[in-house]
């Protein structure tokens, strides 16, 4: 093996064992849900989701986002692959899409998460996570948080770690300033919470604040 790739979990790995491991962990319904291409979703199978991830991507596309390689897998584990299908989404535009979808969800801002705020009925909760699905290239859970990128796992960290229940959705975490959303249900089963913040927070300017504030109306 050369020097090059002594260091690099995936060398040998095709596409096709990366797509059969994912499926046999998550389930083809979960990573529908994830990833929100058509070939995860309509009749799936391994052959024809190898010929749509096989297609060369235009300069017009860029891809934004990772699902994390579930544990167990000797070549795969604490590695990554990038979320075919998933479009790079403004901040602009995830914030107005969010606000349109929480109309009544009068946004607030938290100033212990440092983050905007808005609650919804659980009753409302599967139109809001679509929403989030497809505006964040990533969603985090109890399953696949402990092999996160190390960004990620600093934002389970400043919001006080993952309960059962409890998702973070991201933007890509490998730029330099990402976005992060996290979905708390609340104990009395009728209300779920969104927090949206920027990371890495400690960075951000008082104005920088403000222009995201701004956003949400506040």
């Amino acid at each position: 093996m050369s020097d090059a790739q002594a260091n690099n979990p995936l060398h040998g790995v095709t596409l096709e064992m990366m797509l059969s491991r994912l499926v046999e962990h998550y389930g083809w319904e979960r990573l529908g849900g994830m990833i929100n291409i058509k070939c995860f979703n309509q009749d799936p199978s391994i052959k024809s989701s190898l010929k749509f991830l096989r297609k060369p991507l235009g300069p017009e596309r860029k891809w934004s986002g990772c699902i994390c390689v579930p544990r167990g897998s000797a070549v795969l584990r604490q590695s990554r692959i990038r979320a075919w299908g998933k479009m790079m989404n403004s901040e602009e535009d995830i914030c107005r899409d969010l606000v349109a979808a929480l109309p009544d969800g009068s946004w607030k801002w938290d100033g212990r998460f440092g983050a905007v705020l808005a609650e919804f009925r659980v009753a409302d909760q599967a139109g809001v996570r679509d929403v989030l699905q497809r505006l964040f290239g990533a969603v985090w859970d109890g399953d696949n948080i402990d092999i996160a990128p190390d960004a990620v796992r600093a934002v389970k960290s400043h919001f006080g770690g993952l309960m059962p229940g409890q998702l973070l959705f991201t933007s890509d975490p490998g730029r330099a300033e990402f976005i992060c959303c996290a979905w708390w249900p609340w104990g009395n089963g009728q209300t779920i919470s969104l927090r949206l913040a920027l990371f890495p927070g400690e960075s951000l300017s008082a104005d920088r604040i403000d222009q995201f504030k701004a956003r949400f109306g506040i």
